[in-house]
């Protein structure tokens, strides 16, 4: 009875928490990029909550690549675009930072990986993808 109780705080809280995130963000990547030390090619991505979790799922269209991760909350959005990506580039490697949607007043920060922090000390340049709600 307790766990079931738990299940149910745990699983409302979820919901609570992400109410704000759209049921489905879609963007075109138009370069190869890396979110949790797998390299995901250029195409088109869904971006989606995994169920009542923290974690978000992205996912290519053709459904050939699939990256799970657990962000944390980012800020406020200054890309210009309701709803956008922006990567950090190093060199000619290009990584997730944050997301953004038009439903949310604060972004998702995508967590650092080990490829990134190996090559943080080189000079970085950011870009930003815009992306549509669906």
């Amino acid at each position: 009875m307790k766990i079931t109780k738990v299940a149910v705080c745990i699983a409302l809280f979820g919901a609570v928490a992400f109410a704000g995130w759209p049921s489905e963000l879609r963007a075109k990547i138009p370069f190869d990029f890396i979110v949790a030390d797998q390299v995901l090619p250029a195409g088109e991505y869904s971006i989606a909550r995994l169920g009542a979790s923290p974690g978000i799922r992205i996912t290519s269209v053709d459904l050939t690549r699939f990256v799970a991760v657990f962000p944390t909350p980012g800020a406020s959005n200054r890309t210009g675009y309701r709803s956008a990506m922006t990567f950090n580039k190093y060199g000619d490697q290009y990584f997730l930072k944050e997301i953004w949607t038009s439903a949310d007043a604060t972004g998702t920060k995508i967590p650092e990986c080990r490829t990134e922090r190996k090559v943080k000390g080189q000079p970085a340049t950011e870009y930003t993808v815009a992306a549509r709600l669906q």
